[in-house]
């Protein structure tokens, strides 16, 4: 008995001590999750990189260093940004530095060497500037940021570490002088109500069935508000209308699921008017059409967010704006209905692929830095910048976004798919660029898009050639706002000549061409398909199919005879 007793006691300390040893292990890990991470070593020395304490500042307007960190993901970036800061002797820090009034000013002058020498706190501290579009052209045209693709030990072009939108965004010809690395967030589409959909005989699903067979086009989208907008009195006058979209969230995707800007830049970074090519003409005069009909109209007194609220109250039945609606000071927590979240449909001119339009932030680094500060400034943010090597879900991102939605479809297919199709809107970049002024003239019949042209090409020439010249660094604040104005007043009071003496203007030939149609596309747009239970409704039904399509026709007939039809289609159109 004596003898068992002491087996057991024997076996019991070997268990005991092989537990202990396991938690001691793991907390070992705990406190060092990256100890078997394997350090990058510098070719030069054949050594593990070593910055020798080099401080480098991530300078922007508006990081707030009081927040928290809560959530896991970001509490292991901060542990990994640790660890590559003292496994390589670097400091790097995101840093708030001046307010958002006075902080461009600051980034121009601190590109400028003889300033940033006399005025800056710690001369030794090197600096990358995150900025927005507001001096990103201008900053480039008076040679204030570094040529970045003269930097061969870091791929830029690394799309799993770097903004791709970022890096593309100022270019000329190879040279490019921009670089960013944080996620877009604000990802514009289409917002749809679930119950309006039911209630005309549509599975709630039905969008998100659409735009995963391909089959969500811009003529899809007119049909559905044929629909969804009633003249239920009879009397001539639109009284439940399908969408409350906002303008230039709408302008910019149209243009984009067509193919085409308002602004284009080609192959050597050379900014060129858009306005009447036949992609840009074609989408102009669909949207006019698609706002005149099925848009909730603005009230007096109501901002331009009106239609959010609508949206929100159940009103319409398609939103067409950003995907976090908090950016425009709104929220759809509140929102009775249910909804969903698609891309903005296919342009039949586009590339068949569904698109959305960002601004990324972009980092730029001041270019009288010499080539070796560059280098090393580039080489450390490369490895700061590396992904978190954990086990974690490359989708980790996705729950930033669970509560903005109220299905999983919008996360799993929507934001994948925008995430694969972003292209930049280029005509941010161009100070004073009159898009607002364009897209509410056009929408809202006050001028064709040619005729917006016509009466704005001086101006815009003026602009687009102030950017498309490199100037000097004592240059660069110089901007053409007066000159603009100018132009302007000048063309306006031509046009209000024009119409007080109703002279029709002259849209020569050689100016606009007319279009060659034939190599334009004409997509294919699935029927509307309805089952009558309101259950899921079935997309291959072509019996259901066809009395759904019939039925529209029939109804779209009826509002022709009733109502006189305003024609704004464009004059002519430019070929591309």
């Amino acid at each position: 008995m004596i003898k068992k007793l002491s087996i057991f006691c024997t076996i019991s300390l070997i268990f005991s001590f092989f537990i202990s040893s396991c938690a001691s292990t793991q907390q070992v890990d705990e406190e060092n999750p990256f100890i078997d991470v394997e350090v990058k070593i510098n070719p030069a020395t054949k050594r593990p990189y070593d910055f020798e304490g080099m401080n480098i500042i991530i300078g922007d307007w508006y990081t707030d260093p009081g927040i928290e960190v809560k959530a896991t993901e970001q509490k292991m970036l901060k542990a990994w940004h640790e660890w590559t800061n003292a496994t390589y002797n670097v400091n790097i820090i995101r840093k708030k530095l001046w307010g958002v009034n006075g902080y461009f000013q600051m980034v121009e002058n601190y590109c400028v060497k003889d300033y940033f020498e006399e005025f800056a706190e710690n001369p030794d501290d090197n600096y990358v500037f995150v900025i927005d579009e507001s001096i990103a052209q201008q900053g480039v045209r008076a040679g204030l940021f570094y040529d970045l693709s003269t930097i061969d030990s870091i791929s830029y072009f690394d799309s799993i570490k770097y903004n791709q939108a970022a890096v593309n965004r100022l270019n000329r010809g190879h040279s490019f002088y921009s670089f960013g690395w944080e996620k877009d967030e604000t990802l514009p589409g289409v917002y749809f109500n679930k119950r309006i959909l039911q209630e005309h005989g549509f599975t709630s699903e039905y969008l998100y069935d659409l735009q995963a067979q391909g089959k969500w086009t811009w003529k899809t989208f007119e049909n559905l508000c044929k629909k969804f907008t009633k003249d239920t009195d009879y009397d001539g006058d639109t009284d439940i209308w399908a969408m409350s979209s906002d303008m230039m969230d709408f302008v910019e995707l149209c243009l984009a699921s067509n193919g085409t800007s308002v602004v284009r830049k080609d192959v050597n970074g050379i900014y060129y008017n858009n306005l009447i090519s036949s992609k840009t003409s074609e989408a102009y005069n669909w949207m006019y059409d698609m706002w005149q009909k099925y848009q909730y109209p603005k009230e007096k007194n109501d901002n331009d967010d009106y239609c959010y609220n609508v949206f929100i109250k159940g009103k319409t039945a398609f939103l067409v704006g950003h995907q976090d609606l908090r950016i425009a000071n709104h929220s759809l927590q509140g929102m009775m209905d249910d909804y969903g979240f698609v891309c903005f449909p296919m342009g039949p001119q586009g590339d068949k692929q569904y698109k959305t339009v960002v601004n990324p932030k972009i980092a730029v680094i001041p270019s009288w830095y010499s080539q070796s500060r560059v280098e090393k400034i580039a080489k450390a943010l490369d490895l700061y910048l590396t992904p978190v090597p954990t086990n974690a879900s490359y989708d980790a991102w996705k729950k930033n976004y669970i509560s903005l939605f109220r299905d999983s479809r919008a996360s799993s297919e929507t934001l994948e798919i925008m995430g694969e199709n972003k292209v930049s809107d280029v005509h941010l970049l161009i100070n004073n660029f009159p898009a607002y002024e364009i897209n509410y003239n056009v929408l809202n019949g006050i001028n064709t898009i040619e005729e917006e042209n016509y009466f704005k090409k001086a101006a815009i020439a003026i602009l687009l050639d102030y950017n498309n010249n490199f100037g000097k660094l004592d240059d660069y604040q110089k901007i053409t706002e007066k000159e603009y104005k100018e132009y302007i007043e000048r063309e306006l009071k031509l046009y209000e000549e024009l119409k007080q003496n109703e002279i029709s203007v002259n849209f020569g030939d050689e100016d606009l061409p007319e279009v060659d149609t034939s190599n334009t596309t004409n997509s294919e747009s699935p029927e509307l398909t309805v089952d009558n239970t309101s259950e899921a409704a079935d997309l291959t039904s072509d019996e259901t199919d066809s009395e759904k399509e019939e039925e529209i026709e029939s109804e779209e007939d009826d509002k022709k005879a009733g109502k006189k039809k305003k024609n704004k289609k464009s004059k002519k159109a430019q070929v591309d």
